[in-house]
């Protein structure tokens, strides 16, 4: 998987990313992501795995997922919450797919960031 750069600078997928990163909460499609970039579903999803090596929904979990992570280091609102707000309906998927990207819990993610501030 190529850096978010790449995908930031792109001239017709830069657009798009931004849009992922300040609506993560947001119920994106692949289809409403392509109409962003002003193209067909098939082009942009082509165009997106050319330029990332991944899917648009690969990378919109991954962000979700990174934002998650820097509001449990910054704040202290449940799980659920922080859940909802990048855009996972239900808490054991957000769970899930937490443990799966960081290899530990929300709760014990949190306590380790918690523990490493000073």
């Amino acid at each position: 998987e190529k850096n978010i750069l790449s995908l930031l600078l792109h001239p017709r997928l830069g657009a798009v990313i931004q849009q992922m990163l300040e609506m993560p909460g947001h119920a994106w499609t692949v289809e409403s992501l392509a109409s962003i970039a002003h193209m067909s579903r098939a082009s942009f999803a082509q165009l997106f795995r050319d330029v990332s090596g991944t899917t648009p929904l690969a990378v919109l979990t991954k962000l979700r997922l990174q934002i998650a992570a820097q509001m449990f280091s910054r704040e202290m609102l449940p799980v659920v919450v922080i859940a909802e707000s990048v855009g996972y309906a239900s808490e054991s998927s957000f769970h899930k797919a937490f443990v799966r990207e960081f290899g530990c819990t929300p709760g014990e993610y949190r306590e380790r960031v918690r523990q490493l501030a000073p």
